[in-house]
């Protein structure tokens, strides 16, 4: 009935009023002076509209590509300097994907076959940040080089808006300690 939690669907609505509502029925206070339970923030979501990769003179499946960015537009070539850099057969493919999704450089990273299987869920990571940056990491899957490449890439970004719940349970013998609850 609640639909799951998943942000930015429909059932993350549902979820948030029936939380507000259980925590107004056991009578927790409002955190630090606020209207209601909602704690409202925003944080920016990209989804990619186009991907246009050509490395080596043929075209890669858009499928086969993942984009890490919150920049509308990213154009590369290999006249950019841009970081190339690979995960090979043998790497440990999540700790690689760690070190260069978190990395502050524009990159290019090619993924060998052998991880192949990790490409859906890259893929289906979703893209939110609170305060994006404009780095761009695009993850190529099955490709050894990329010495010639153009990379173009349109993304939709979006500004969106989230909740947490937050009620307070103060202490009976000791008022200036309590229990926050919190729910998003």
């Amino acid at each position: 009935e609640m639909e799951g939690r998943r942000t930015f669907m429909p059932g993350i609505a549902k979820a948030s009023a029936f939380i507000e509502g259980e925590f107004k029925k056991i009578g927790l206070e409002i955190f630090n002076n606020a209207n209601d339970y909602r704690q409202d923030f925003f944080v920016f979501g990209s989804t990619v509209k186009s991907v246009n990769v050509t490395i080596e003179g043929k075209t890669i499946a858009d499928t086969a590509v993942a984009v890490f960015s919150y920049t509308p537009h990213i154009h590369f070539t290999n006249k950019d300097s841009i970081e190339v850099v690979s995960i090979g057969a043998k790497d440990n493919p999540w700790q690689k994907f760690s070190q260069y999704y978190r990395g502050k450089k524009n990159r290019i990273v090619l993924v060998d076959t052998a991880h192949y299987a990790m490409m859906k869920r890259i893929r289906g990571i979703d893209k939110i940040a609170e305060q994006p940056d404009s780095t761009s990491i695009i993850f190529i899957f099955g490709v050894q080089a990329a010495s010639s490449f153009d990379i173009d890439v349109v993304n939709n970004v979006e500004k969106k808006f989230l909740n947490n719940v937050v009620g307070v349970l103060k202490g009976k013998t000791r008022p200036d300690e309590y229990v926050i609850f919190s729910g998003h």
